[in-house]
């Protein structure tokens, strides 16, 4: 084995290479600044959001309940009976398909039934190595290069923006990494899930969009859980970043905001489904089994999104949405679910934000 491993390291020096040298970056900015690493600046819209929040909540307790809060106010009574219902509705539908498919043999191959087509099987993790090297390589160059570009060429845009330019520039690099080791290895677009099974489109938006209702009431289960833990251990869920965006550039720049609901609802799931189900997924398969490929692709993706409170959810929601791939051995229908859900939770934000402004009288 240690022969084999010593052949392989020669065979590809320039990825163990590259390997070594982002290692031993990282090695050296968590030793120089782990221990006090700088915070970002908070700034005077997220405090006030979060102090709007506080607000509303006292309120709520102080008139004794939400229904006597919501009793002089008939503008947020409807806004929010009108998303109650909405989620409820979609809770109950998500419970009745999840009963159908658990029962009902025939309804289940109605819904989701197992597409098999001949594909690539030369899977290996060596090519996930190379994949990952290469993307924090590229992250770190990106991030030299924007670095540079805001110093000393162009100071005029905001922190936001080259967060964002950022993001994008490595989703879109982290594509043509797996597209470049998949030709390499004798594969393509269509053996990461660039295929239409039987042509028909439609039906994979439909169970797309069905999947998540499926999939919506144990994300519930467990995000209730997780918020209610937080509460008992009194600890304050953060802000995710793209909210930070939303509340910071609304009024200086609404274009980096109008591109921030787009890089969020539908560039970064695009991307993220190729890498975490087509390509991540599938090789963890070939290795382990379809278990430990579901598990430990959802975990990888749960995890990428550096977040304790959200980590169990999106792992839920990483479990369905390799299910669902590994169903249709196409990325249509996980693309349509994840697009769904990150849309559904903008939609709740900025729900959220008009109660608020109404409310508080902010923003």
């Amino acid at each position: 084995m240690m022969r084999a491993l010593l052949e392989w390291i020669k065979k590809e020096k320039f990825y163990v290479i590259l390997f070594l040298l982002v290692g031993a970056y990282l090695f050296y900015e968590r030793v120089h600044f782990g221990s006090a690493p700088s915070e970002m600046p908070v700034s005077q819209e997220v405090i006030a959001y979060q102090q709007a929040e506080g607000e509303l909540q006292q309120k709520v307790q102080t008139s004794g309940s939400l229904e006597v809060f919501l009793k002089d106010r008939p503008d947020l009574a409807a806004l929010f009976g009108f998303f109650t219902s909405f989620i409820l509705l979609a809770l109950l539908i998500g419970l009745a398909i999840d009963i159908g498919y658990s029962i009902n043999k025939r309804f289940r191959s109605h819904l989701v039934f197992q597409f098999h087509e001949p594909s690539f099987s030369d899977w290996r993790l060596s090519m996930l190595f190379k994949v990952v090297v290469l993307f924090f390589a590229a992250g770190l160059m990106a991030s030299f290069i924007l670095g540079y570009f805001r110093r000393v060429v162009f100071e005029g845009p905001s922190d936001n923006f080259y967060i964002l330019m950022h993001t994008t520039l490595v989703d879109v690099l982290c594509f043509l990494f797996i597209w470049h080791v998949m030709n390499r290895s004798g594969g393509g677009l269509r053996d990461i899930g660039f295929r239409v099974p039987d042509g028909k489109i439609l039906r994979e938006l439909v169970i797309g969009w069905l999947g998540y209702l499926a999939i919506l009431p144990a994300f519930a289960i467990v995000l209730i859980a997780v918020v209610f833990i937080s509460e008992w251990l009194a600890q304050e869920p953060p802000l995710h970043p793209i909210i930070n965006v939303f509340l910071e550039e609304e009024k200086r720049n609404p274009f980096l905001v109008q591109y921030s609901v787009l890089l969020a609802a539908v560039i970064g799931p695009f991307f993220e489904e190729i890498f975490f189900r087509g390509f991540c997924y599938s090789i963890i398969k070939k290795k382990w089994g379809k278990i430990w490929g579901m598990l430990a692709s959802s975990a990888l993706f749960a995890w990428i999104h550096e977040s304790s409170f959200a980590f169990w959810p999106i792992f839920v929601l990483g479990l369905g949405l390799a299910y669902l791939y590994e169903k249709r051995q196409s990325l249509i229908a996980p693309m349509v679910l994840h697009i769904t859900h990150n849309s559904v939770f903008l939609a709740y934000f900025f729900l959220t934000k008009q109660v608020l402004a109404q409310e508080a009288g902010l923003f």
